[in-house]
């Protein structure tokens, strides 16, 4: 930094005890350093009014307007403020309604459930296993023993009529009762299954299996062998 031939006249000056040494520093050099660090202040700029270019005239209307607006303002404000105090007036005046029409407009009163019912079993899943698979076993010996059947009613109707009969009033009698039977237990299979032991079900694969058996080939001629083959046979139902 090349150096400055500018010389600043030092005086001493005395403290107490000791003495320092200042530099002093005349108008003149300050002068020169006057413009650093100095601010200008610019002015803001300046707009001339605004030059209102109405009439005499439109000013008064529009000011005449500007009250009209205020004073329909205030009424209408005025109106709103009645209409809510005479709302307030008649929902204190009139009774209070009961609370349960505010939960719901469709309220019904109250209903309990029926009780459990005491003869109520859960049903085992075993059970219902053999139940299904019987179901199409009984329905496959029902329709082998309709028509065998309705053969045993025309004898019936037969004797009844003092006609010649085939098959004896005794053997007609047992199958009568083992049909009977069947059909209760055919029809009703879904209640009584579930009461069954073991062995009942057993007698019950068996008969049917014994009925499966008999040949109904040729019913009507051969009606009184195929009624004694069934009673050797003795099929028992649960």
């Amino acid at each position: 930094m090349p150096k400055s031939n500018m010389k600043f006249p030092m005086r001493v000056v005395n403290h107490g005890d000791y003495s320092t040494m200042e530099i002093v520093i005349s108008d003149e050099v300050k002068g020169m350093f006057n413009h650093v660090a100095s601010r200008k202040v610019s002015k803001a700029p300046h707009y001339p009014p605004p030059v209102n270019k109405r009439s005499h005239s439109e000013s008064l209307a529009l000011q005449q307007e500007s009250r009209e607006d205020t004073m329909v303002l205030s009424l209408l404000a005025r109106m709103g403020m009645e209409k809510q105090q005479q709302s307030l007036q008649d929902h204190i005046s009139s009774p209070p309604s009961p609370l349960i029409s505010h939960i719901s407009p469709h309220y019904s009163p109250y209903t309990p459930p029926p009780s459990i019912p005491t003869n109520l079993h859960f049903r085992r899943t075993k059970l219902l296993k053999r139940i299904k698979e019987f179901s199409p076993l009984l329905e496959a010996v029902k329709i082998r023993l309709d028509p065998f059947m309705q053969k045993l009613m025309v004898e019936d109707e037969r004797e009844y009529d003092g006609l010649t009969i085939r098959v004896p009033k005794e053997v007609r009698d047992y199958l009568f009762t083992f049909h009977e039977r069947f059909e209760d237990l055919y029809q009703n299979l879904e209640e009584k299954g579930h009461k069954l032991t073991n062995k009942q079900w057993r007698e019950l694969k068996g008969a049917l299996k014994k009925i499966g058996g008999i040949s109904l080939v040729n019913l009507e001629d051969r009606l009184l062998e195929i009624c004694k083959e069934f009673v050797a046979l003795e099929p028992t139902l649960p």
